[in-house]
């Protein structure tokens, strides 16, 4: 489709426009920025090549062949990056391996594709977001520009799924990856997607980042990588403890990570409510932060969407829910959150020049871990 639209979007490039398609694992996603004036003959374009465009067996060839090597390549990023990206591929229903997606796209072929094509696009369920210098003409527009280039049908729309970890004995993946470098991340996932447990996450990701650096990159020295970060899928939040070493392996890189946590518990024991309430603070103040951008705020109102928040608010409650957490709950939440980490993790790894192992059952088929049969 991009290919066939670079003619029209040079033109409307000189009109200040712009646009993209792209397929994010759930359909196509359509966008037009730029001067609202004209932005609906841009749409019309780009959802003639959407509901028209025949593939032509060269250019499914050439494409094919790019988005293979493309996937391929993924295997040269950096050790940490393809551990903690695997959080995606394994727990996410719409994400696959690039390694995966490399395979399907070498069997591709341009009547295999017009064949797909013909069983899947004959209708679709749209979702569509306006947001900018427009009123309701503007919409009323976009909307028959739809509604005439393209076939609807009422069928609901594909939601994604997420794995779930907290039921589980703890996982581990191991990567075959060609660096020296020994690379893990432990994945701890929610209890659920409540506004109070992705607040929890999110506070706890913010309290823990510094001293996890502080101890394991500044004291212990185990890697120029270190990093806890939150790891939200859709709605499930989690927390993603992630090393880089060039002197210890996967195991050892593990049991400095557990050990962290357990010592941590004094850290917070000893914790005042203020030194809480200053981390609150700067938790709910990056959550409610003005959007700098028109862009940031149409991909924030978008991403609410798609999720399903159509009050647009989904970064306030869980601001409000953030400042309901007292000393007492914070607690609590971290006494759980460690014997998650101890009993229903997921543990990525690469063990680089290092060799050695890390506890836990095996994931070896990713089809199998995503969609087991029952019983």
């Amino acid at each position: 489709m991009r290919d066939e639209l670079n003619a029209q979007a040079y033109a409307a490039e000189l009109a200040g426009l712009g646009y993209g398609v792209s397929a994010n694992g759930i359909g196509f996603e359509i966008a037009i920025t730029g001067y609202n004036d004209n932005q609906h003959v841009l749409l019309d374009e780009v959802l003639t090549a959407v509901a028209e465009l025949e593939p032509d067996p060269d250019r499914v060839a050439l494409f094919s062949d790019e988005l293979a090597r493309d996937w391929r390549n993924f295997s040269s990023e950096r050790p940490f990056m393809q551990t903690y990206s695997g959080i995606n591929h394994l727990l996410l229903s719409s994400s696959w391996p690039p390694d995966l997606l490399a395979d399907a796209a070498g069997n591709m072929t341009a009547k295999g594709l017009a064949k797909w094509r013909a069983q899947r696009l004959d209708g679709f369920s749209a979702e569509m977001l306006i947001y900018g210098n427009v009123d309701a003409i503007d919409f009323e527009r976009a909307r028959k520009t739809l509604t005439s280039r393209v076939t609807l049908r009422a069928f609901p729309s594909y939601e994604p799924t997420v794995v779930n970890l907290t039921e589980a004995v703890p996982s581990t993946y191991p990567l075959e990856i060609d660096h020296n470098d020994a690379a893990v991340t432990l994945y701890v996932q929610g209890a659920n997607d409540s506004f109070k447990e992705r607040a929890l996450f999110g506070l706890a990701a913010q309290i823990l980042s510094s001293p996890y650096f502080t101890s394991l990159r500044t004291e212990q020295q185990l890697g120029y990588v270190v990093m806890a970060a939150p790891s939200v899928l859709r709605t499930t939040p989690g927390l993603s403890f992630i090393v880089q070493s060039p002197v210890a392996g996967p195991e050892a890189i593990t049991a400095s990570t557990e050990a962290f946590l357990a010592d941590f518990g004094d850290t917070l024991a000893s914790m005042s409510e203020e030194s809480l309430e200053a981390q609150k603070q700067g938790f709910i103040a990056r959550l409610t932060e003005r959007d700098k951008t028109l862009f940031a705020r149409s991909r924030r109102y978008w991403s609410d969407l798609e999720l399903g928040f159509d009050t647009f608010d989904s970064r306030q409650q869980i601001a409000e829910a953030a400042a309901g957490i007292d000393k007492a709950t914070f607690e609590a939440f971290y006494d759980r959150l460690v014997q998650s980490a101890n009993h229903h993790r997921l543990v990525l790894y690469s063990e680089g020049q290092f060799g050695g192992s890390v506890s836990g059952a095996v994931i070896d088929d990713v089809r199998t871990f995503k969609n087991p049969t029952p019983g």
